[in-house]
């Protein structure tokens, strides 16, 4: 029997007979199951068209009920409307999306299913004003307004320096993509290079689209969009909080915690920094330089440069003498 298409649309065969359910019932899970939403699933969301495709026509659904979705695309008549069928036949009409007519069987596909989703929620498949990616829907699964969005098939990650991510750049990426070699389906790989500017502060997860640049489809020749996703390799000593970057001592002497200490390191400018702890320092203890972090990557503005002490290195032994000065130091009723 193949698929249950009800279930599909969640409806009852009783309510599959009232055409404004079955609309209601298409549009609920359309939008639930739209590759673009959040969640979306494109196979399911394909599923779904086809349910309704079927079950809103009559000679479909009577073919369906008898012989389920391999009746369909088999190209079963019933008896009784063998005659008619013929007719049609003849003179190239019926069809539709995904089952028999005038044409034959034509598989339903991708493009079958947002088109008939466009043909409920405004415009055609070109986008535009009237798309349901171009306002309305379209706002709700967020797409742009003007074009219909693709799904990103194709998506890169590209490594970068924080000192790259600093600074901003360009950079060349060379990558293989699936494109349609003929009209009969064939597929093809090719070798493709584009060019990516990167902005100062721009962080690991932030996605660049380049559009129709990602593989092609192999019925439709349509190519989805390429997606390039920003991932910030680990630098040796700074860790990025934000805008903020820190830098860790993992450990000082007791000592130094006491008397104080020094740190000298690179920034990820390039700049030498010199910072001096004068005063006791306790384990956790954190010490900002203002505007010395990442720049914003919308403000420019950049962030703080953040020393912290992760432990203090307490001695495991202390001779007679050191004993005697720190008792000394720390008399009762010296200032600690």
């Amino acid at each position: 029997m193949g698929k249950d298409f009800y279930e599909t649309l969640g409806v009852s065969r009783a309510d599959a007979d009232d055409q404004e359910k079955l609309k209601k019932a298409y549009k609920k899970a359309a939008l639930k199951s739209h590759p673009d939403r959040p969640g979306g699933d494109a196979e399911k969301f394909k599923a779904v068209g086809l349910a309704y495709d079927a079950l809103s026509d009559a000679n479909k659904r009577t073919i369906y009920d008898r012989y389920g979705e391999e009746g369909l695309k088999q190209g079963f008549v019933p008896p009784e409307a063998r005659g008619e069928a013929s007719g049609a036949s003849a003179g190239g009409g019926g069809g539709g999306f995904g089952f028999p007519g005038g044409g034959g069987f034509h598989e339903f596909t991708g493009a079958d299913a947002e088109d008939l989703f466009a043909r409920f929620f405004g415009g055609g498949g070109g986008g535009g004003a009237g798309s349901p990616f171009g306002g309305g829907m379209g706002d709700a699964f967020g797409a742009g307004v003007g074009s219909k969005r693709r799904r990103p098939e194709c998506v890169l990650n590209l490594e970068c320096t924080l000192e790259e991510l600093f600074r901003g750049g360009r950079r060349d990426i060379n990558y293989v993509r699936n494109v349609r070699a003929g009209t009969s389906g064939q597929m093809a790989q090719s070798n493709e290079c584009i060019s990516i500017d990167f902005k100062p502060g721009w962080k690991t997860g932030t996605k660049i689209t380049f559009a129709g640049k990602g593989n092609e489809d192999a019925q439709t020749g349509e190519a989805a969009d390429l997606v390039v996703v920003i991932k910030e390799t680990p630098h040796k000593f700074l860790r990025r909080d934000g805008d903020d970057l820190v830098y860790e001592v993992p450990q000082i002497s007791l000592r130094s915690a006491l008397i104080g200490w020094k740190v000298e390191f690179v920034n990820v400018d390039g700049e030498k920094v010199r910072l001096s702890f004068d005063d006791p320092t306790a384990p956790g203890s954190a010490r900002a330089v203002r505007g010395k972090g990442m720049p914003n990557q919308k403000t420019g503005r950049r962030g703080d440069l953040i020393v912290t002490v992760k432990t203090v290195k307490f001695p495991s032994h202390l001779n007679s003498k050191q004993k005697t000065l720190l008792r000394e130091a720390f008399a009762p009723g010296a200032a600690a």
